[in-house]
């Protein structure tokens, strides 16, 4: 699962395996929640770290990390699956935007 929302600061993404939760990642004007522990990617972009418990630096020191939005979203799908910016070079896409089916 994966969104943003330039207008209210918000992006987010979501991974589960077998309805287990994988990996949770929200901010949203200045707080959140991440779950599971960062991949890769996120790692190369110094994230604040949102894991309950562990306190948030001061607003005024968000400038030295990152604040994720709509190119990181949909940098993450392309890494994890498949950016909804590039689902239009893929063949027989159903308006529901399905590119493939889980067998």
């Amino acid at each position: 699962m994966f969104g943003s929302h330039r207008g209210s600061g918000v992006a987010f993404w979501a991974r589960s395996l077998n309805g287990n939760l994988e990996r949770l990642y929200v901010v949203a004007d200045g707080t959140g929640v991440s779950i599971g522990d960062p991949n890769e990617l996120e790692l190369k972009w110094n994230l604040v770290d949102l894991t309950p418990g562990v306190e948030m630096p001061p607003k005024d020191q968000w400038d030295k990390y990152l604040y994720p939005g709509e190119k990181e979203v949909l940098q993450m799908a392309a890494h994890w699956s498949i950016s909804p910016s590039e689902i239009s070079k893929f063949e027989n896409v159903g308006s529901g935007g399905v590119a493939g089916k889980l067998k």
